[in-house]
Order: C-alpha cells, then structure tokens, then sequence
C-alpha cells in the first residue's frame, strides 16, 4: 500500500494547510439549515476514522467482511462538534489518520487482496459492489479514502476552496473491473456538468451545496 499511502498522507497535508486558514467563526457557516458545517463535515469524518480504524484491525483476523453501521448524524449532534475548537479539530482528524496511515501500511498484501464471498459494502458504501461479488480489505480502505475526499471537498466547496482529485477507486480484480474508476478528466467534467445544474437549479434552492449522504462509512 505505499502508492496508497503517499496518496493519502497528501490529502491529509493539502487539507491541514487549506483548513488552517479559515476563521474560526466561518467555520460554524452552514449552507443550509439541515446541512453540517465545515466543523462538523470535519467531527464526522473524525468520526468515520474511530470506526474504520476497527474495521481495518477485525478484518486482518476475521473470516468476512461485515461490519456494522453508525447513526452519523447523531453522532455529530451529541458530540456538539459546532461548538469545539475549530484548530484543535483539524489536528484530531490528521493524527487519528496519520495512526490509520501506518496501520494501512503494515498490512500484508494477502490480507489486503483476499477475496471475501461475505460482505456488506452493499449496505454501508456509496460506491458498493453487489452483495454476490466477492470484495476485499484494499477495496474498504481505498473506499475510506474516497469516502474522506467527498465530504473534504463539501468544505472546500463551501469556503471556496480548489477541490481535491478523487484518488483512483480500488485497483485489482476485486470488485470487478466494470466498478468505474475516478480519473482527474472525469472529476473534471463531473464539475462542469455540476455547475451547469447548479445553475439551472439555481431560481430553486438557494445554495446546491451536495447533500449528506446515507452512507455509514
């Protein structure tokens, strides 16, 4: 996983120096009523390390890929992320990944690449395979990965900030090949047909910012 890892420990230090400079109050700012400010998109993904870090350790000695989801908005809500420290919670997020960042790296490529006939990505990912194809540890980390640049970019979004590339999506034969991978063209025409919606949208909601997902990565 050292390609994996180099990706990774760059989006965590491109974050860190974007996030830095945002003040503090404009980091309470929220798009929408209903939708999570910069601090607590930041608390979630917080969140989502603390429980993918056990997922990354139980799947190294466990015989399936199933694990249990989490009621990430109410999460966020108890642990009342708008009000913490805006620094204090970019530096919590960096060094439990930094922690996750070595634990990935220390994992046996055949441990990583063992199909898993049981599994339910189908169930707690956005970009799952079907519940009938085998998958893999690489395909759940790789997917966290994904998963961080996603809700990472609705902050960026929102303060103004250049998007992050989506890292390619999961290499080798599982999943299947037919799962698209992100390429930097395809985030890029992504965008451009993201703003042309967001335009024509525009005269109906007030600001088209993407809206929480139901996932429970």
């Amino acid at each position: 996983m050292i390609e994996f890892a180099t990706k990774f420990l760059s989006t965590l230090e491109t974050t860190e120096e974007n996030l830095k400079p945002i003040p503090p109050g404009k980091s309470t700012t929220k798009p929408a009523p209903d939708k999570w400010s910069a601090r607590e998109i930041l608390g979630h993904l917080i969140d989502s390390a603390i429980v993918n870090t056990q997922r990354f350790l139980n799947a190294q000695t466990q015989e399936h890929l199933v694990f249990s989801g989490y009621p990430q908005n109410q999460y966020v809500k108890s642990q009342k992320y708008q009000e913490q420290d805006w620094q204090q919670l970019i530096q919590t997020w960096k060094q439990i990944n930094l922690h996750i960042k070595e634990i990935v790296e220390r994992i046996p490529q055949s441990v990583l690449d063992k199909p898993h006939h049981k599994h339910n990505f189908h169930e707690i990912a956005f970009r799952s395979v079907t519940a009938e194809e085998p998958s893999t540890l690489r395909f759940l980390i790789e997917y966290y990965h994904l998963h961080m640049v996603h809700h990472l970019n609705q902050i960026f979004r929102l303060h103004g900030l250049d998007f992050l590339t989506f890292p390619p999506f999961v290499k080798g034969d599982y999943p299947p090949q037919r799962i698209r991978l992100w390429r930097k063209g395809d985030f890029d025409s992504f965008i451009l047909n993201l703003k042309i919606i967001s335009l024509f949208m525009s005269s109906y909601f007030k600001s088209p910012c993407p809206s929480k997902r139901s996932q429970t990565l």
